[in-house]
């Protein structure tokens, strides 16, 4: 893996990304009420407000319109809803469109943006040029600005970045950041405690799972003593009631009985997914990387739940991985979940070219996620074969 670490270097791309920035926020502003309000064919390609209509509702809280969890419902923890607010909040002052939802959206999006060339600019920089493809695919560019995933996604790559560098109190914060914004990545800690234990010992595993729990356990915390237990519970009670959607590997290959019959069995495969790599005990950064992929790929494939944007939460830790397999397979990803959301998903009621193309972009989705999963796996047993030749 390359790493550029030269202060020139970053220097001198950070003078030519200034003035891009600038150009792009004011071209975005001139433009907005364009790509806010078109569609080309029907199809959400410039510009999608489903999830920022959620993240709109969610944050009425901050502008006196009830109290959160309580009178404001949320899907969200609380520490996504504090982006949520700061962004309605930006909004409200500024205002710099007509309608509050034109306002938050431009906001929303403009801040996205900044985020991630931002993850652009640290994978650049920092992680590895070949591995910038991932970010500058179509899926990665409409998902990080139109989803809040863009944010887990990069406290994600800061935490794998500092886990590198053997800085793994920052790396367990901003972990723990991750968890706090969006719960998934709970999985990743079996493995994380297991790489801990082999580079630092058992004090270590402890430390460093507090520090992981802390942002979590406060911002539910707060949660309980403001809004009671019923607030608590709320969004947990909304996404434990999700079921198939349709676009779940389940539903790809027609096994969504399984789900209804054994509901337990989905939840039980995503727990392993996470407990696998524990068994091939990573020891390196390499072999973290790995179990890290199997974890959330996993998670994201036996989830009878799926939505496109979920292809965020891999981008930061397949930019990290040495096999170019894993980053041609993460890149095909990205091109195929853009066909599906929003070109094909769009277009399903149409036609029935536009049926057949969405049955084939799910289908195809569902197919690199299962390549993902073995390869990871394959790639972390080769990985200890080659640590223990005997």
């Amino acid at each position: 893996m390359r790493l550029f670490q030269n202060n020139p270097f970053r220097e001198k791309l950070t003078y030519i990304l200034a003035p891009f920035i600038i150009i792009s926020l004011i071209g975005m502003y001139l433009a907005w009420d364009f790509l806010f309000f078109h569609r080309p064919f029907g199809i959400r390609l410039l510009f999608d407000d489903f999830d920022i209509n959620v993240y709109f509702q969610s944050s009425r809280w901050i502008v006196g319109e009830g109290i959160l969890y309580k009178d404001v419902f949320s899907e969200y923890p609380l520490l996504a809803n504090l982006i949520f607010g700061y962004c309605r909040l930006v909004a409200k002052v500024t205002h710099p469109f007509p309608s509050d939802i034109e306002s938050f959206s431009f906001v929303w999006t403009s801040t996205s943006f900044l985020l991630y060339l931002f993850a652009i600019f640290i994978t650049y920089t920092k992680v590895s040029r070949n591995s910038l493809w991932l970010w500058i695919a179509p899926a990665s560019v409409y998902f990080a600005l139109f989803r809040f995933d863009i944010y887990p996604s990069v406290t994600t790559l800061l935490a794998l970045m500092a886990i590198r560098d053997e800085k793994y109190t920052r790396g367990s914060i901003w972990l723990g950041i991750t968890i706090a914004l969006k719960g998934y990545a709970i999985f990743l800690l079996p493995s994380y405690c297991i790489f801990i234990f082999y580079k630092r010992g058992i004090k270590a595993v402890i430390t460093n799972t507090i520090i992981c729990f802390i942002p979590f356990l406060a911002g539910n915390l707060m949660v309980l003593l403001y809004a009671g237990l019923q607030g608590l519970l709320a969004p947990y009670a909304f996404h434990g009631m999700r079921g198939p959607n349709g676009e779940s590997t389940y539903d790809v290959f027609r096994l969504s009985w399984i789900a209804t019959i054994f509901p337990g069995l989905p939840p039980l495969l995503q727990i392993s997914s996470s407990l696998l790599p524990v068994l091939k005990k990573p020891k390196t950064f390499e072999s973290l990387v790995d179990a890290f992929l199997i974890a959330i790929v996993g998670f994201i494939t036996f989830s009878v739940f799926y939505s496109p944007q979920y292809f965020l939460w891999i981008i930061p830790i397949a930019v990290f991985s040495e096999s170019l397999l894993i980053r041609k397979l993460t890149v095909a990803f990205s091109w195929v979940a853009f066909f599906y959301f929003p070109i094909a998903y769009d277009m399903r009621n149409r036609e029935l070219a536009g049926r057949i193309l969405f049955r084939v972009t799910i289908t195809l989705s569902a197919v690199i996620r299962l390549a993902l999963l073995v390869t990871a796996i394959k790639r972390d047993k080769g990985i200890l074969v080659n640590q223990n030749p005997t």
